[in-house]
Formats: structure tokens, sequence, C-alpha cells
């Protein structure tokens, strides 16, 4: 009987210093008005500057090529031994090499 007085006790002070907590209110969270995007036409490519460089070790059994299409629209290949390199104004375009090679960008044209 003595541990039901405490055990009774012990729950009326457990339940007694509760004290209602009141819940922090949420960051007030203002509306955005929608913006109306007008994108506009896209804008043009800057044809870009870049020093491709043939990093190739050995001599292989054909002459090493570069095929590019420049500025014009023209296809262009131009021969690039090992460690030489050509910088090129390319705009857009894909470059094929029979080479390994870096590929620095340097600015616009």
């Amino acid at each position: 009987m003595k541990k039901l007085l405490i055990i009774a006790a012990a729950s009326f002070f457990t339940f007694t210093s509760c004290s209602k907590i009141e819940p922090t209110p949420a960051p007030q969270q203002h509306s955005v008005s929608q913006a109306k995007l007008n994108p506009g036409p896209p804008a043009p490519i800057t044809p870009q500057q870049f020093v491709i460089t043939n990093t190739e070790t050995n001599w292989g059994i054909v002459e090493y090529r570069l095929t590019y299409t420049n500025l014009n629209n023209e296809v262009r290949t131009v021969v690039l031994n090992m460690g030489q390199s050509i910088t090129l104004c390319l705009n857009n375009s894909v470059i094929t090499t029979n080479f390994a090679y870096t590929m620095v960008f340097i600015g616009n044209c």
C-alpha cells in the first residue's frame, strides 16, 4: 500500500508540473507576385577561342590530323604533329582528331 501511495504521489507531481507548451509560430511567409517572364530571342552564340595541343608521345602510322568547322561553316583539316598547338575560333562546332590532345579556352574571339 505504501508503494502504491508513493507511485500515486509521484504521478500527481509529474502531471501537475507539466505545463502546456505553446507551439512556436512558423516564420511568416510572404506571397510573391508572379513575375511575367519574357525570355525574348535566344542570345547569340559568341565565337570562342581555344588552344588545342597535340599531347601524343609516340609517332603514329598516319599523320595526326585535326578536323573542325570554322566560323564560315567550312570544314577544315590541319596536320598537328606531336607537341604542336593551334589556336582556333570555334562557334559551337565539333572537332575530330586522331590523336590525344588538350583543349584550353582562352576567351572570346
